[in-house]
């Protein structure tokens, strides 16, 4: 188990998915940068996390989806690929053009001379470092075949795993496994903690001690807290109780992958 630290409290950072991002344009805008802004400060900041806690790897596989959690994957591999890592790009559907920013994010990959691909189980022994950008905060049904054959694959593998701000398979409001659930080593999350990632099956998927909130947000953030305070926001009773979940399950590592 990689050895890292909660970078700050709980108290005053635990959003609800849709609340970000049926707010994010605003709070975007407010803070001086666009969407597309954003989701580069979100795979940078990925990569950051990786080469600050394993600073000895250098094969990367990025695994993506088709929204914006991919986006942040596609930024994350260009990345690692400027730094001289050896990077290998999988997605579900490796000839889909994906639309808006996750579809900007996606052509720099491969302006960047980098290429997409069907995934290949090989490839998880062969890497360094596993980034887990296949789905993100909003889905909320089931995952098809496509995906949890994915996730299977990554779950039987000893390879680290950096989920990008939710392990695949998580709902990132009530912590339940929508069929399959990526076992993070790592979550990077934006904004805020979402309940889900400390309750449910995300006391398992994701690990506590080793759940960072990306500094690299830090301006949107603020912006989001300004205009949502008392909008909808998690009581202090029920923020003190997910921190209550979360210190109750700091020392259950047992069913986590080593």
């Amino acid at each position: 188990m990689l050895d890292t630290q909660l970078t700050s409290s709980l108290s005053y950072k635990l959003f609800r998915a849709d609340q970000v991002r049926e707010n994010e344009a605003q709070a975007a805008a407010e803070s001086g940068c666009d969407l597309f802004t954003l989701m580069q400060r979100a795979g940078d900041a990925v990569f950051k996390q990786c080469l600050e806690l394993m600073p000895n790897s250098d094969v990367y596989l990025v695994l993506v989806g088709q929204g914006n959690n991919a986006g942040d994957g596609y930024i994350a591999a260009i990345n690692a690929k400027l730094a001289g890592k050896q990077v290998h790009l999988c997605a579900v559907e490796p000839e889909r053009t994906l639309e808006g920013d996750a579809g900007k994010a996606q052509q720099r990959w491969l302006d960047s001379g980098g290429s997409i691909n069907g995934f290949d189980a090989a490839l998880l022994e062969k890497s360094d470092v596993v980034i887990d950008a296949l789905l993100g905060t909003g889905i909320n049904s089931y995952i098809r075949n496509e995906f949890a054959d994915v996730i299977d694959a990554v779950n039987a593998s000893s390879t680290p795993v950096v989920s990008v701000d939710v392990p695949s398979g998580l709902d990132a409001n009530t912590g339940q496994s929508l069929g399959r659930c990526v076992q993070a080593d790592i979550t990077v999350t934006f904004v805020g903690i979402k309940p889900g990632l400390v309750t449910g099956a995300g006391k398992q998927s994701c690990d506590p001690s080793a759940l960072i909130v990306a500094p690299e947000i830090e301006a949107y953030k603020s912006s989001f807290i300004k205009n949502h305070l008392g909008k909808g926001r998690f009581t202090l009773e029920q923020r003190k109780e997910a921190m209550e979940l979360w210190v109750d399950d700091e020392d259950d590592v047992s069913t986590r992958k080593e």
